[in-house]
């Protein structure tokens, strides 16, 4: 049913689940309704392997973003914390895709999520990976041109 998948900067979503991310994610929705989503926004901002200090506009955007869902952050992410992980696991059936699939991720992206991307990479047979140099974790904000073409020319693969 698919034939092009395109996985950027991308975990499972066990890896969405794991205690880790739920901490930080019932962390940052306390520090949103204590300090508030501007002090949240910054802090995300200011950590260097999201946007680059540079990048302007794809700062402006995540502020836009962040600002237009801190209800979610208010909430405490319910997306994560209600929803429940694909039976059987994604991690355990990688290697039965076969839609040709581009993983995608910065050179400058968090080293987790750097462990992530590879580790699905590395484990889908018709997979290809691709760094963008000076790509930090919003691939498509911080080098929108890369990411863009990148992805046009996979789709154009047969």
């Amino acid at each position: 049913m698919v034939d092009h998948l395109i996985l950027a900067a991308s975990g499972l979503s066990s890896d969405a689940k794991s205690d880790a991310n739920l901490q930080s994610l019932a962390a940052i929705s306390g520090l949103v309704k204590t300090k508030g989503i501007e002090h949240v926004t910054q802090l995300t901002l200011d950590t260097p392997f999201v946007l680059s200090k540079s990048n302007s506009a794809g700062r402006e955007k995540v502020r836009e973003i962040y600002l237009d869902n801190q209800d979610v952050f208010e909430s405490g992410f319910p997306i994560y914390t209600l929803w429940q992980p694909i039976q059987p696991s994604p991690e355990n059936r990688l290697e039965s895709i076969r839609a040709h699939v581009l993983v995608v991720r910065g050179d400058s992206d968090n080293p987790a999520y750097t462990e992530m991307t590879n580790n699905i990479g590395k484990r889908l047979p018709q997979s290809k990976t691709v760094v963008i140099a000076g790509g930090t974790h919003f691939l498509n904000l911080e080098k929108p041109a890369e990411f863009n073409q990148l992805v046009l020319d996979f789709l154009k693969r047969p």
